[in-house]
């Protein structure tokens, strides 16, 4: 576990289970309007390799997390992540950024990619100061401009 000023940093290989699921799926229910369910999280990771949660905790209540998986041999996905908004602008997303980059960068990948979608701008600011550059855009049935984002690591 690492500490970043009076907040707690872990990683979790491997599918999320138990608590770190629970934990997840609470963050999830908190941060957006149409929250993943168990079942989703189970079908859109079960056949994924490399997976890696990273967890930012307050005392012991998770407040942010972070969790991607390989999508090649050489290109490392990051998948779902957030911040609580009271914790928001205390640097935890950039925390939780970099320790991604630096453990995916350590487990051999050269690059990974993401996506956002407009309407998330903090996001899409927070990957662009990350120094993820915009390769594409997807017009999202559902959810709108979606916009894809990639960085050599």
């Amino acid at each position: 576990m690492q500490k970043e000023n009076t907040i707690y940093y872990s990683a979790f290989a491997g599918f999320p289970s138990g608590k770190l699921l629970e934990e997840f799926l609470e963050l999830d229910g908190e941060l957006f309007d149409e929250p993943f369910s168990e079942s989703y999280f189970k079908n859109k990771l079960g056949d994924k390799s490399d997976i890696l949660s990273l967890v930012a905790y307050s005392n012991t209540k998770p407040i942010g997390f972070k969790i991607g998986y390989a999508k090649s041999d050489k290109t490392y996905y990051s998948w779902l992540g957030g911040v609580l908004p009271s914790f928001r602008k205390k640097g935890v997303a950039s925390a939780l950024m970099r320790m991604q980059h630096e453990q995916v960068k350590h487990m051999g990948y050269i690059e990974i990619s993401t996506k956002t979608f407009n309407h998330f701008k903090l996001m899409l600011i927070l990957n662009l100061k990350h120094g993820f550059d915009i390769t594409g855009t997807h017009q999202h049935e559902k959810w709108g401009l979606q916009i894809l984002l990639h960085k050599k690591l």
